[in-house]
């Protein structure tokens, strides 16, 4: 082992030691640690959109030229037509990673800009209250 490594074991011995004296209403330090870091999932949402248009409607855009189902994806990509339907094909976890308070809203304030005059304290307050927000609303 190490230097420090064996440094490091020896304050993990040492907080247990003394996580296993503390006085009523203090928390064990490995239980603080927690409350100050987060879990950071990054996901893709993802959706499949269907379009469609009839025959008729489309030729009616291009009347010179023969009609063609390939028209539409033209109008699809300039948001010209609203969708027929969709389905939420679920999500893609893009990557899983671990940060400090600091980090996270570092985090906070650059997703959520419009949010930025909060309060380091309500913005904390806020994401410990996300993990329940589904279960309150009955997802």
């Amino acid at each position: 082992m190490t230097e420090q490594e064996h440094y490091a074991e020896y304050m993990r011995r040492m907080h247990r030691e003394m996580d296993s004296q503390l006085p009523e209403g203090r928390v064990p330090y490995d239980e603080w640690l927690k409350t100050k870091r987060y879990a950071v999932v990054t996901a893709v949402s993802s959706h499949r959109m269907r379009y469609v248009v009839p025959l008729d409607q489309l030729q009616a855009m291009n009347p010179d030229q023969e009609v063609s189902a390939e028209w539409l994806a033209d109008s699809v990509v300039m948001n010209e037509v609203e969708e027929f339907s969709q389905d939420h094909m679920g999500e893609q976890i893009i990557d899983i990673d671990v940060v400090g308070e600091d980090r996270m809203l570092e985090m906070f304030d650059k997703d959520n800009d419009y949010l930025k005059d909060w309060t380091r304290e309500y913005k904390i307050e806020w994401v410990r209250k996300l993990i329940n927000m589904r279960k309150q609303n009955g997802y």
